[in-house]
């Protein structure tokens, strides 16, 4: 008796289908591939050329999302409360963990830890500049730390208008 070959489609996804995203490319039984995929357009027959440009526009498409993301981000002020002694020392330190925490609040940008850059430890009450690594962009932002938040607030303000650099 013959044993029956199971042969595979090299195909390449034009959409996104469960966990598999726009642009995979994966083997599937002919059957899925020539009864579902195809004729619904979600799935083509692999080939390099068209392989290539999807991931080019994917590429494309992740830059310009990554400037407007730090444009939203660049030279903007942090605004931390922090518990301090009578010299303005802090009762602990801002880490960078405190610093993603805000801007996802308030940005809703998830960024990892290892990504912001201190050149000091925050271990005082004031103004700090911190830099943030955003893939090929590197992005200056500014950390205020006070006792309260209104305190941060009237910081800014006289910062704004150029009574404090």
């Amino acid at each position: 008796m013959a044993k029956k070959i199971k042969r595979k489609v090299d195909v390449l996804f034009t959409t996104r289908i469960g966990n598999t995203a726009c642009g995979s490319r994966i083997l599937v039984n002919p059957g899925y591939f020539y009864n579902f995929l195809q004729p619904y357009g979600l799935a083509v027959m692999y080939n390099e050329e068209l392989y290539e440009k999807i991931n080019k526009s994917k590429q494309i498409i992740q830059d310009e999302k990554l400037i407007e993301e730090s444009k939203k981000l660049e030279n903007q002020y942090i605004l931390l409360e922090r518990q301090a002694g009578g010299t303005g020392v802090l009762y602990g330190s801002v880490n960078t963990k405190d610093i993603t925490n805000f801007i996802k609040e308030n940005y809703g940008l998830s960024i990892e830890n290892k990504k912001i850059i201190m050149n000091t430890a925050i271990k005082k009450v004031g103004k700090y500049e911190i830099l943030v690594n955003m893939g090929d962009l590197q992005i200056k932002m500014y950390v205020i730390v006070s006792v309260s938040l209104d305190d941060c607030k009237k910081l800014l303000k006289e910062i704004e208008e150029g009574e404090v650099k």
